[in-house]
């Protein structure tokens, strides 16, 4: 098993996670630095919508996968329906406002939706492309501890980030479901591709 990540410190935390178990190497997705066809799987876990420019990722996890080998992937979506307010996106109402310098745009938004990631996929076979809702209601506690470990926590100032959690906690009420819970879901999609056996017509 390899995993690979631009950062030196993401890297050092997995290392420490995971010993010698993994190959860990450092990397950018757009230029990877692996022979062809030398995997039988790839995944990726809410990064692929962050990355471009995203032809040139998925090109080369199409060049690095053995053929009919797999990519398996999650990402964030847009939502595909209008929802009530959740503390999720009360939380990135919020600290939008919050936050100490614009939150930079990373990413492609295609990605984001099914429509334009399937045409993204084209030179792969598609097995599935599924809209998903992660469920991440809980106590007030537990979706505040959640909330407060994303990034966007991170740029703002402490000071501000006492009251947005004072802020959190005096409006979780109207968030709460019929069991009490506080609202709080996320929308992905769930990506099952594979490389083709045999290259298409005119393809080089």
């Amino acid at each position: 098993m390899v995993g690979l990540d631009l950062s030196e410190a993401e890297l050092a935390a997995a290392r420490a996670r995971c010993g010698d178990e993994i190959e860990l190497v450092e990397g950018r997705a757009e230029s990877l630095p692996f022979a062809d066809q030398s995997f039988d799987c790839v995944t990726s876990h809410l990064a692929l919508m962050l990355m471009t420019p995203i032809e040139a990722v998925l090109d080369e996890l199409l060049r690095v996968l053995r053929p009919g080998g797999r990519l398996i992937a999650v990402i964030s979506a847009r939502a595909a329906r209008q929802r009530e307010e959740d503390a999720l996106s009360w939380f990135m109402r919020v600290s939008r406002s919050l936050a100490s310098a614009p939150a930079p745009v990373l990413g492609d938004e295609r990605v984001s939706r099914i429509e334009s990631l399937r045409e993204l996929l084209h030179r792969f076979e598609i097995e599935q492309l599924e809209a998903l809702v992660l469920d991440l209601s809980g106590s007030v506690d537990e979706v505040w501890e959640l909330l407060s470990s994303l990034y966007r926590y991170g740029s703002i100032a402490p000071e501000q980030q006492g009251e947005l959690e004072a802020r959190f906690r005096a409006e979780a009420d109207r968030m709460r479901r019929a069991d009490g819970s506080v609202a709080c879901a996320m929308d992905l999609i769930g990506i099952q591709a594979s490389r083709p056996l045999r290259a298409p017509a005119g393809s080089s």
